[in-house]
């Protein structure tokens, strides 16, 4: 009995292999245009519809396409005789030229981008907290009807009675203390009455 490798001598020996570095047409595309330096989002947009905006960081995260991306990557580099090593003599040579000139914020850019090159930067995460009491705010403000939101945008008094705590009667640990959103929405309310 013959094997695989016999019968077929052209094609891979582990046929799931093969597969898993097959694009579709539109995938080919969006490889391309990454390659050309359009942004994966535009390029998900230009390739799939405006309606598929989000689809260009899941595919990077795919096997085909992160290998046929690179691939594309390294073609460039051949084609234009480029490394890592002359992108960073590139940087220094920059750097080097703006201390003759005396330039510092040029300096700082190239040294700056050498920096990023190294990974000597952390990658910036941000994060955004919402306070408990914004939370309320936002509770209290999603619980009014249309009609009252109308009456608090325009700037008339809602049912009920406030009192606004300000200066250091309103420190932390008074019950009393308005939140920063409680804040805001005063600070909305009064503007809306200048008008």
């Amino acid at each position: 009995m013959s094997t695989r490798a016999e019968l077929f001598p052209g094609l891979p020996r582990d046929p799931n292999r093969a597969a898993a570095h097959i694009l579709t047409e539109k995938e080919q595309q969006f490889v391309k245009l990454c390659a050309k330096g359009v942004t994966p989002a535009k390029a998900a947009v230009q390739v799939f519809g405006p309606a598929k905006s989000n689809l260009g960081r899941e595919l990077l995260r795919r096997p085909a396409v992160k290998h046929a991306l690179m691939k594309a990557y390294r073609q460039l580099e051949q084609t234009h005789h480029m490394s890592r090593s002359k992108v960073m003599e590139g940087f220094k040579r920059a750097a080097d030229m703006a201390e003759q000139l005396a330039d510092p914020m040029a300096m700082i850019s190239a040294y700056r981008e050498m920096g990023k090159m190294c990974g000597y930067y952390a990658v910036e995460t941000k994060k955004v907290e919402v306070s408990v009491s914004g939370q309320i705010g936002i509770k209290k403000l999603n619980a009014l009807s249309d009609a009252e939101l109308m009456k608090l945008a325009k700037g008339e008094v809602l049912e009920g009675e406030f009192a606004q705590v300000v200066g250091e009667e309103a420190g932390d640990e008074s019950p009393g203390a308005l939140s920063d959103f409680d804040q805001d929405v005063i600070d909305a309310i009064n503007a809306g009455d200048d008008d």
